[in-house]
């Protein structure tokens, strides 16, 4: 990846991050989940702040990179327990080896996150997700690990 693409995708994050809050999805939508649709996106940027979880900022932060002609894949995975808190399952957004997510203030190597990734979507709108190598998805899922 070239150093420009690096950049446009740390300012696609940095526009999102920087006027973002998270909050779940229950609280924010009254709904276990929920996924921002471009009319949500749409009113969020008329307050000139995002509130939403982990997918909203990955969807809100893929939106900037669409308008750039930059591209992203979701990431879908597993945040390991840490410090006493539990783990669970996150969205991030990837672009050439770099990863965006609403727990971190800048982009950083996907390698460097932890995490266990999951599966990903294809670069376009309606291309099909795919487990990533080496996630063996007919054994146990993570949080059912050790139960």
């Amino acid at each position: 990846m070239s150093i420009v693409d690096k950049a446009a995708f740390e300012d696609a994050h940095w526009s999102v991050h920087r006027n973002f809050r998270y909050k779940h999805d229950i609280e924010r939508w009254k709904t276990p989940e929920h996924w921002l649709s471009a009319k949500d996106m749409l009113a969020m940027d008329a307050l000139g702040e995002y509130e939403d979880d982990c997918d909203g900022h990955a969807l809100l932060v893929r939106r900037e990179c669409r308008r750039i002609k930059l591209p992203t894949r979701l990431v879908f995975c597993w945040v390991p327990p840490s410090n006493g808190q539990p783990g669970g399952y996150h969205l991030g957004l990837e672009h050439g080896g770099w990863w965006s997510c609403c727990h971190r203030p800048s982009i950083i190597e996907r390698d460097q996150t932890g995490f266990e990734f999951i599966s990903m979507s294809g670069f376009e709108k309606g291309e099909d997700w795919h487990y990533i190598v080496g996630f063996d998805h007919t054994q146990p899922w993570p949080h059912l690990r050790g139960a």
